[in-house]
């Protein structure tokens, strides 16, 4: 038996454990932070870094369920100008030039922070060039190239005091 495969059998299966405790982990912290918030309804309630944690998780759910449009349509969508400087602080820079590449192809900043007018924007610029450009930055975010389980979770473990109290 080569020892070398033994290893790395080991590996891929300590990084798969470890993969499904960062997914645990993350999702735990995660669901705390909506319940302390009222999921986003009351954001002061929060501190900096569960709003960080709040964000990235939150558009990562609404853009696996329906895209960056839906992110936008749905209430989490007033929190747009968190975005960018939310993953760069979890160090997702990938991530955070797709969000700025969303932000970007609905030509207005600042969204307006009120949902039913933020959503009576979007209803106005949708056309077919911003839903290709929305269509875009769906795809680019599909690809991962920022591990964001892995990166959440290093995050709150970076930042374990601001969390012990959830």
């Amino acid at each position: 038996r080569d020892p070398r495969r033994r290893n790395m059998r080991f590996f891929d299966r300590w990084k798969k454990r470890r993969a499904a405790q960062n997914d645990d982990m993350v999702i735990k912290v995660y669901h705390a932070v909506c319940e302390k918030c009222d999921d986003g309804a009351f954001m002061e309630k929060l501190n900096a870094a569960e709003r960080v944690l709040y964000i990235t998780q939150k558009l990562e759910t609404e853009v696996n369920s329906g895209g960056f449009s839906q992110f936008f349509y749905n209430t989490a969508g007033r929190f747009w100008d968190m975005l960018v400087p939310a993953f760069m602080e979890i160090g997702a820079a990938r991530t955070a030039d797709i969000c700025a590449s969303a932000l970007s192809a609905l030509g207005a900043h600042p969204l307006p922070s009120v949902s039913e007018e933020c959503a009576a924007l979007l209803d106005r610029l949708e056309n077919e060039e911003v839903e290709a450009a929305l269509d875009e930055c769906d795809n680019a975010f599909y690809e991962y190239e920022d591990d964001l389980t892995a990166r959440n979770a290093a995050y709150i473990r970076k930042h374990k005091r601001f969390f012990d109290r959830l």
